[in-house]
């Protein structure tokens, strides 16, 4: 019976839904749902998930964070001022936003640096003189700069007409506003009344349903600039009561909403949802009792993932699946611009569709082409399996490995031939743009790039490539860190892996090196030149990973693994702990998906992960219940970076040498250069560890640190408490 709020998938087969009460999963396209978290003993408000994984929650006064898709949550930032939240937006993991009311007053606050620290960038009543802020209802941004807000509104007049003051009459009137900002949220304007919901794929496209008042049901309008409806849809849907609109892109759209009776009342059951494949141009309307017709329900959010089907959330746990769109030419479509050396243009579109095959379907808008012009006449098109030829080419949407096949010829003016597409806008895969001889004389990211030159002139020929895979994202930092990469895509450069950002990158093979070739399960030192976000498009996998006797730096794939549940063959190779770096290294208790892990293996051999398996790590050593005689820390610092505890003490178990059994554990190697690290060296051993226990009977010793400044260092600074 709870209220399901909003839903979202990452991709055709892992979903998640949330409401008031609980978060649901789907990792098989919602053929079934597992209730994942009950979330009403951290009285979370809401929930705003940017990945399936990756997820952010706020109540009162604190947001939290979930990293494994909301079965477990931290909080992340506490805000110490008197006022509460009221709204909050994450569009990845560094930017977010959140609203909050102190005093009457509604501020909006941001954060660049994923929550860690917020600052106050705008008063919302500063942009109303006349009216008051009753409440904020939704926030959301698509980009750094551009974002919406829906606020409640109301204002206060009276009707002084009548001859005695006292008989006048104070009215409250109410309505919606939206309004947006383009530069991140220090300023606002406002761009219509009266919405209920609005969905924008761009900056300037996208469309909202107005409600006025109860007697003027509800209209749909598309928005097309920057500030004003230009243009109302729909007038037509008088009786229904419309409450959520979705744009899965600029042709395809959902509404919903509940049928009304003669008196302005839901009638009891009785749901619309309605789609365009035309940009709102049309719509088609479809109306279906639901199960229990004794419920007032109504439809919180919808939401499609592919543009084909729509899935709808709502009161009393409701969950709908509204279809395949059968009545729609396709399910997506993409243009390819080619001109030749004279400028001549011709747009050429491909895509999938539910009704597509490999052939001519001149049903869902296929035409075939007359044969080729002559030479010397510019031309380009699709060539289909069969040899026929189209300017279209739709492939079947259950496709999940696509190749479409482009011919051009260029015009008597010869090469070069220019290719152009966004890159933005391609769909969830990978797409390769590829010559026909080789596939390596040309091989082209289409979602790096947006263009291609041909100059060689015995290429006449190219290949889209379309793969259907995995995404995974991280937020890249400008301090070192050890990652690996999680998904195994076609070009593992560390410029196609990281094309936004520059990065030097670091391997471990007994030394370090420089490498620009990356390889799934090995872990590498990188550092990037700026802050960002970088998105990996690849295959999961999970293979064995070869080891060779001594330090290796291991990186998980794309799963978040428990330590107890790594194998190694032969068994019990790992003499040491998993160490992760943050800031100096740690020992680590599991493997989280881009991270990079040291581990010492005593012979050569393979790591395994697996869900369940032995114990990778040999169990030689095994602590005492005691503590240890006479400890203290120092204090190693320098400057800039985290500061690093060093443990010093005496015990009557200890040795002059390495002390497993008091809790010495040994050190990976040094990081690069520029990476601070302090540390003690264990005596008589090349073994160095952040401890260092000696034997009581001895009255004075020499404890030996060493240490390695970082980038921009103030120095090192040790302090202690004796």
């Amino acid at each position: 019976d709870q209220n399901l709020t909003d839903i979202k998938f990452s991709d055709k087969n892992n979903g998640i839904i949330w409401g008031n009460n609980n978060i649901l999963k789907t990792e098989n396209g919602g053929d079934s749902w597992e209730e994942l978290y009950d979330f009403t003993w951290r009285n979370l408000t809401d929930v705003n998930f940017i990945s399936k994984t990756i997820g952010y929650g706020f109540s009162d006064k604190n947001i939290y964070k979930t990293i494994d898709g909301g079965r477990s949550w931290h909080p992340i930032y506490s805000h110490n001022l008197s006022d509460e939240i009221s709204n909050m937006f994450f569009l990845d993991e560094i930017n977010g936003w959140f609203i909050s009311l102190q005093s009457d007053y509604y501020k909006l606050y941001r954060t660049d640096d994923g929550g860690i620290t917020w600052q106050l960038i705008y008063q919302l009543d500063d942009l109303f003189d006349d009216h008051h802020i009753i409440n904020t209802s939704e926030i959301s941004f698509i980009s750094e700069t551009v974002g919406f807000i829906r606020l409640s509104l109301y204002y206060k007049y009276t009707n002084d007409f009548k001859k005695d003051k006292h008989d006048a009459i104070t009215h409250y009137y109410t309505f919606n506003k939206l309004i947006k900002t383009n530069d991140g949220g220090k300023t606002w304007v406002d761009i219509g009344s009266y919405i209920e919901s609005y969905s924008y794929i761009n900056e300037t496209q996208g469309g909202t349903i107005s409600q006025p008042n109860e007697s003027y049901w509800g209209s749909i309008s598309p928005i097309n600039d920057e500030i004003s409806f230009t243009h109302q849809y729909s007038s037509w849907v008088f009786g229904y009561f419309l409450n959520k609109i979705h744009f899965y892109d600029e042709n395809i759209g959902w509404f919903s909403g509940n049928i009304k009776d003669a008196i302005n009342e839901n009638i009891d059951g009785k749901l619309i949802i309605s789609t365009t494949t035309n940009g709102g141009e049309n719509w088609i309307l479809q109306s279906f009792d639901f199960k229990d017709k004794n419920s007032k329900i109504t439809l919180n959010n919808i939401y499609s993932y592919d543009g084909g089907t729509c899935w709808a959330v709502g009161d009393n746990g409701t969950i709908l699946k509204y279809g395949e769109v059968n009545t729609s030419p396709e399910n997506w479509t993409r243009t390819l611009t080619v001109k030749d050396n004279l400028s001549n243009s011709i747009v050429v579109s491909f895509g999938q569709s539910f009704n597509a095959t490999n052939s001519i379907d001149n049903n869902i808008g296929e035409k075939e082409l007359p044969p080729l012009p002559p030479q010397g006449a510019f031309d380009t098109r699709f060539i289909l399996d069969d040899n026929s030829s189209t300017l279209l080419d739709l492939r079947n949407s259950e496709e999940i490995e696509i190749t479409w096949t482009l011919q051009f010829q260029p015009s008597s003016s010869g090469y070069p031939i220019v290719l152009k597409w966004n890159k933005d806008y391609l769909p969830f895969g990978s797409f390769f743009l590829k010559d026909v001889i080789t596939g390596t004389i040309i091989n082209v990211d289409m979602k790096l790039n947006d263009s291609l030159i041909v100059t060689n002139e015995s290429i006449n020929k190219l290949q889209i490539k379309y793969k259907e895979q995995c995404s995974s994202t991280i937020v890249n930092s400008t301090n070192w860190d050890l990652l690996s990469i999680p998904l195994a895509t076609e070009n593992m450069n560390v410029g196609s892996i990281f094309p936004n950002n520059e990065a030097q990158v670091i391997k471990f093979e007994n030394n370090y090196k420089n490498t620009e070739i990356l390889e799934n399960g090995v872990g590498y030192w990188v550092k990037f030149a700026e802050k960002g976000i970088t998105n990996v498009y690849g295959e999961e996998i999970n293979v064995p990973i070869p080891v060779k006797k001594g330090w290796n730096i291991i990186g998980p794939y794309n799963k978040e693994l428990s330590i107890d549940k790594i194998q190694t063959t032969p068994p019990g190779i790992v003499t040491s702990d998993y160490y992760g770096f943050k800031n100096g290294y740690f020992i680590a208790d599991k493997i989280e998906v881009w991270k990079g892990y040291w581990i010492k293996v005593n012979q050569d051999g393979e790591i395994t992960f697996a869900d369940t398996s032995p114990l990778g790590k040999e169990s030689f050593i095994k602590e005492p219940d005691t503590e240890p005689s006479i400890s203290f820390d120092i204090i190693a610092y320098d400057g800039v970076s985290d500061s690093i505890k060093l443990t010093f003490g005496l015990d009557s178990l200890a040795t002059n040498g390495y002390n497993p059994l008091l809790g010495e554990k040994e050190l990976p190697p040094l990081p690069p250069l520029g990476v601070f690290d302090a540390r003690l060296e264990i005596p008589d051993t090349l073994i160095t560890s952040y401890s260092d226990y000696r034997p009581l009977a001895v009255a004075c010793y020499e404890y030996k640190i060493s240490y390695q400044l970082g980038d921009s260092s103030l120095g090192l600074t040790l302090s202690w408490n004796l």
